[in-house]
């Protein structure tokens, strides 16, 4: 059986020879996608060696932003330019102005060497007339290029499955400023901040009708939603901004024949029920205690089969904990007996270099997810 096979069989509830093993990112990413934060991948033997491991053996999930997001409100791209890079050390900061009608914002990443992720510094809007400037921009879709999908996707063959992700609304407006000032505008302004969701929604979905329009798919992966779980923010929040955009972008999802992923970190024991109920076909990472609050085999009962669940081991303990307690949290994703509509993951992938502790638990993660989640 192929990869992609058991990747969409499971997810259909159908029977595999194995609960799919899948690992991302880190894990699948070609080297050197920024020589910068990235040329890591290139040097490191561990994750060569293991990469190779996992090529031959497990599901490839490869991933790729929809063409047109950005968490900057989706503003065009063509609005938005890089005008300043300086290096400090092993540290780069790279200053952006976005063009609006209404006068120019600026915003800086800041990245390290051999460390593949990107801290935003300075935020778009550093005041409320900041918000207008925003929204004067005429926002057009178009022209947008997908062959990066295409030659991704044509490359893997059934091996695996390229995975395009769309941004929940709510996140491309609270990513525009500090996180805590977020918060207290709904707080303090919530009717403001719905109305921005309401317009960021038309955004992700004019993006999610175009890429499904140009065959991305089968999967498509709603992120950031964990910036309006319980305790991040009150109930009403994911209710308001949450539920009510990411439900019909799920069902037009499956008004286009795919499968809807959602990518919420965090505590998620008391929403899970309204994911069941929106329609989620996979959901990733589940956590434990003290990262989330629900064990996986009760987040099993909780969607009894009809959602896909990612048993996610932490990266914390792949990093920390030996290699029989790595076993025994795989074993444990099996305990009820039941191995359907589940894939072995990892909560995060490493960043960085990879250590010895580290490799030896990711291979026998993968070992014991070969040996003990066989369908028999």
């Amino acid at each position: 059986m192929t990869g992609r096979e058991r990747l969409i069989k499971t997810l259909k509830g159908e029977k595999v020879d194995r609960a799919p093993i899948w690992l991302g990112d880190t894990f699948c990413q070609d080297e050197n996608l920024n020589p910068f934060i990235d040329e890591w991948m290139g040097k490191d033997s561990r994750l060569k060696a293991f990469k190779e491991f996992y090529y031959a053996n497990c599901e490839i999930a490869k991933k790729i932003w929809a063409p047109g997001s950005n968490r900057n409100l989706s503003t065009p791209a063509a609005n938005i330019h890089k005008i300043d890079e300086r290096i400090f050390g092993d540290s780069k900061e790279i200053r952006y102005l976005i063009n609006t009608p209404k006068g120019d914002l600026t915003f800086t990443d800041k990245i390290d060497r051999n460390v593949s992720t990107v801290w935003r510094v300075e935020y778009p809007v550093k005041a409320p007339e900041d918000i207008e400037k925003l929204l004067s921009i005429d926002y057009k879709i178009g022209p947008l290029d997908y062959s990066a999908f295409h030659k991704m996707d044509q490359a893997l063959g059934d091996s695996g499955i390229v995975i395009p992700m769309i941004d929940t609304p709510a996140i491309t407006i609270c990513s525009l400023m500090p996180f805590e000032e977020y918060l207290l505008y709904t707080a303090t302004d919530f009717s403001m901040i719905k109305e921005l969701t309401e317009i960021a929604y038309g955004r992700v979905m004019l993006i999610l009708e175009s890429a499904i329009a140009a065959g991305m798919g089968p999967i498509i992966r709603i992120m950031g939603s964990e910036q309006a779980t319980p305790p991040m923010n009150r109930p009403e929040v994911y209710d308001e901004l949450i539920v009510r955009y990411e439900t019909p972008l799920i069902q037009r999802i499956h008004e286009a024949g795919k499968f809807a992923g959602v990518h919420c970190h965090g505590k998620i024991k008391t929403v899970l029920p309204k994911m069941l109920k929106m329609g989620v076909d996979l959901l990733d990472p589940v956590e434990g205690p003290p990262s989330g609050n629900i064990e996986f085999l009760e987040a099993k009962r909780v969607v009894d089969g009809k959602m896909t669940l990612a048993g996610n081991i932490q990266l914390d303990d792949l990093e920390r904990k030996d290699a029989a307690n790595i076993a025994q949290q795989v074993r444990g994703l099996f305990a009820d007996g039941r191995r359907d509509h589940v894939y072995v993951s990892t909560a995060a992938f490493p960043l960085s270099y990879m250590s010895e502790n580290l490799y030896r638990n990711v291979m026998t993660l993968i070992e014991e997810a070969m040996r003990c989640g066989r369908m028999d």
